[in-house]
């Protein structure tokens, strides 16, 4: 087999979800001083070590491209910016909020110097860079991020838009956290309102209404509660997915909803 075509044999092994023969086969390619396989294998040989859950090795294949790509480009090109945003998401997950941060503001910095203050790209670093201020409990610096994301992508793409509705999500869980509970509730409203308009049945239409259910639980709205979190959980239903841990998290809210419910009739 070819370099090229072990590479894309790579390629289809982790796109069918078979992330430990994938990452077999592109190991033997990490190292190709041709930066056309070795750069795609490093970046496919991180996310299979990830998804394997192999998080340490995933964070060496991914520094290892961040560095590739610099030798290739420059210390500071939108390419480098991307693999460091990769090392932050990880640096989250292994519990390196402080690491985190510090990766997304430098690929954040590198992003507004190459493509401007209004690109896409800054806004997708934008609401990256919120999560790692929110895990810090930094509200108001991850609302200023999140808020700049929505504002590119609604002058992009308008109001009703699946980028506005992930900003909006967002913005109510922030709500959330901060005790401004009605608050949250309007924006996980409008956030279930454009992802049912704009994707139909879709983990994020059911995750919104989801979210908006346990918000209305949370203030006491039970009957509204109960209406999205059955909603939530049919479109879970209907996409074959009434198994997974976010249905299964919002079947147990219904029950205490419908518990709520009794006892406030009794």
């Amino acid at each position: 087999m070819t370099k090229k075509n072990a590479l894309e044999e790579g390629r289809r092994l982790l796109e069918a979800g078979q992330p430990e023969e994938a990452l077999a086969l592109l190991a033997d390619l990490v190292d190709k001083q041709d930066a056309a396989i070795g750069v795609p294998a490093l970046d496919m040989a991180a996310r299979a070590a990830h998804a394997l859950g192999r998080l340490e090795e995933a964070g060496t294949f991914f520094r290892r491209l961040r560095d590739r790509l610099k030798a290739l480009f420059g210390e500071r090109h939108p390419h480098v910016a991307a693999a460091q945003e990769n090392m932050a998401r990880l640096a989250q997950e292994q519990g390196r909020p402080d690491e985190a941060l510090t990766l997304g503001r430098e690929a954040l910095s590198m992003l507004l110097e190459a493509r401007g203050s209004d690109h896409e790209d800054v806004a997708r670093a934008r609401l990256n860079l919120s999560t790692h201020w929110y895990a810090l409990k930094h509200y108001d610096e991850a609302e200023q991020e999140v808020r700049e994301a929505m504002r590119i992508w609604e002058a992009r793409d308008g109001r009703r838009s699946r980028h506005v509705a992930t900003c909006l999500n967002n913005l109510g869980r922030l709500n959330e956290e901060r005790g401004e509970l009605r608050k949250g509730v309007q924006l996980h409203a409008e956030a279930a309102s454009i992802r049912r308009e704009v994707l139909g049945d879709d983990p994020e239409t059911a995750f919104s209404l989801g979210n908006l259910g346990v918000a209305q639980l949370v203030v006491g709205d039970f009957q509204d509660a109960f209406l999205s979190l059955g909603q939530a959980l049919t479109c879970y239903e209907r996409l074959g997915l009434q198994d997974s841990p976010d249905a299964l998290a919002y079947r147990t809210n219904l029950d205490i909803c419908l518990e709520m419910m009794a006892q406030h009739q009794a």
